[in-house]
């Protein structure tokens, strides 16, 4: 069955709202996580790729629309 990377959702959120809130430099290596979280849970085969990186995009997407609405972007 099909299901959402809630880990990846995670760290991709963590990255844009360290993008946002620290310096790029520092947002960057946040991003750094989500690569390596993603291969984690497909190396223990609880995902498979597009959950992963629907997870990282819904958790990104997530952050941004949060940040808009506040006003804080």
């Amino acid at each position: 069955r099909w299901k959402i990377s809630l880990h990846s959702a995670a760290a991709g959120s963590l990255t844009v709202l360290g993008m946002s809130m620290l310096s790029s430099g520092s947002g960057l290596l946040l991003g750094l996580s989500v690569p390596v979280i993603a291969w984690s849970r497909m190396r223990l085969h609880r995902h498979t790729l597009m959950q992963t990186v629907c997870g990282a995009l819904l958790g990104a997407v997530v952050v941004i629309v949060s940040l808009w609405v506040v006003g804080a972007s």
